[in-house]
């Protein structure tokens, strides 16, 4: 009996152990669902932050040298003018910090904020129209996708324009924004336009060139507390660029971020925000004026080499003239810098061409003159050219020159002169070809 008392005591615990594994076994498979729930929670939130919600704006300018303007030596915008300046002219022409500027729509960028009339000063930010802009100069490096050239831009965010509309509370938005104000401190500045009971438009400008917070005072007359909108959201900007008779032809690219939301670049002081970033897409287009004139009217050219000082001294003394030369004029328009490079059909050795009679040859040496333009900062005039394949860099001029008076020289020194007067009545030719390439860095 009291074994079988010990042995049911003993299966009594066996159970018992038994129960507390599988209880304690139970309880931590629990815990280790919560803790891989936890984590697989927790993973899933960094997936979650991670993903960044960007609009997209496009903005483009462009330099189309024409003859026909010279003075002409700037970018000009060509990105559509749209948002709170292409919908009221005259608000943005009353402030002469819109005049600098243009408008872009941010497509799809919206927003929520409240509105509530309160004096209490902590609350100004975020109870009336309010924003933040970082309107520090950012540069901005623009690239050449077809050919790696690089410029510098800068960019900077001047005029946020946005509308709010009405999605709870009675009193009529339209004209609390249009009365509320003046704008708190110098460097923001403030105009609104009312639509009706349930829309209002405003647009802030940034006077300085850094980051502000601003914001307007609700009007305790025309109070209004109750949720609005933020849509329509308009940006307006400054882009500098460089002088673009310094700069070769082509399309230059780059990107500026700015980021939106709490503490961010741009901050409307509101919730459930569309996007956390901007980008700014921007396309710098540089189109050069170029173009050479003979007066021959043709690019191939005959050329007859004349004695310097005549043949008499040849005829009459036996004297071979100190060369053969001649000046082959041209026009010359450009608002690019250039390089020019040289091919012969003889080679007249070190990096010369030549001319031939068919047994011998001799050395032709070639030099160019451009009034008004230089080379490594040296005005170039008769400056040699040689089969060198980078050829002759002809800097940026600065300035749109037209019709420069321009020519080629041809000369074959005295020692090649001696050479030819040796050979009586032989003709000596050669092929030289010079390429004026506006694309070549």
């Amino acid at each position: 009996m009291k074994r079988n008392a010990f042995n049911q005591q003993g299966e009594n615990d066996g159970r018992l152990q038994s129960d507390i594994k599988n209880n304690l076994f139970y309880r931590m498979v629990i815990f280790l669902c919560r803790l891989i729930g936890i984590k697989s929670i927790a993973f899933c939130c960094l997936l979650f932050t991670s993903i960044i919600h960007a609009a997209t704006v496009d903005i483009t300018a462009e330099f189309a040298a024409d003859i026909s303007k010279p003075q002409n030596n700037q970018f000009t915008n060509t990105t559509p003018i749209s948002g709170f300046c292409a919908e009221y002219p005259a608000q943005c022409a009353s402030n002469e910090d819109f005049n600098a500027i243009f408008s872009v729509i941010v497509p799809g960028l919206t927003a929520e904020r409240d509105l509530i009339t309160d004096w209490a000063y902590p609350t100004f930010m975020t109870h009336h129209p309010s924003l933040t802009l970082d309107a520090t100069p950012r540069a901005v490096e623009l690239i050449d996708p077809a050919t790696g050239r690089r410029i510098s831009a800068n960019f900077r965010l001047v005029v946020v324009g946005m509308t709010f509309t009405r999605l709870s509370g009675n009193e009529d938005l339209g004209l609390a924004i249009a009365n509320s104000g003046p704008p708190v401190w110098a460097y923001c500045g403030y105009e609104t336009a009312d639509i009706s009971d349930r829309i209002g438009k405003l647009a802030w400008s940034i006077n300085g060139d850094h980051k502000m917070n601003c914001y307007a005072q609700l009007d305790s007359v025309y109070e209004f507390t109750g949720t609005v909108a933020i849509s329509d959201v308009s940006i307006g900007y400054i882009l500098k660029l460089p002088d673009p008779l310094n700069v070769y032809g082509g399309d230059y690219e780059g990107e500026v971020i700015y980021s939106i939301g709490d503490g961010g670049d741009v901050d409307f002081h509101g919730r459930n925000t569309s996007d956390s970033e901007i980008r700014f897409h921007i396309i710098a287009t540089v189109k050069h004026a170029f173009n050479i004139f003979f007066p021959a009217g043709s690019n191939n050219l005959n050329v007859k080499l004349d004695a310097q000082g005549s043949w008499n001294q040849w005829v009459n003394g036996g004297r071979a003239p100190d060369s053969l030369t001649k000046d082959v004029p041209f026009l010359l328009t450009s608002s690019t810098p250039f390089v020019v490079t040289m091919r012969c059909g003889i080679d007249g050795g070190n990096q010369n061409c030549g001319l031939g009679n068919g047994n011998e040859k001799v050395p032709l040496d070639v030099s160019l003159s451009l009034p008004g333009f230089t080379s490594n900062g040296v005005g170039v005039n008769n400056l040699r050219l040689t089969t060198a394949a980078n050829g002759v860099e002809i800097d940026p001029p600065g300035t749109f020159l037209i019709d420069q008076h321009s020519y080629v020289n041809f000369r074959v020194p005295r020692q090649g002169v001696e050479t030819m007067v040796k050979s009586p009545g032989s003709t000596w030719k050669g092929l030289v070809t010079l390429v004026f390439d506006t694309q070549t860095q």
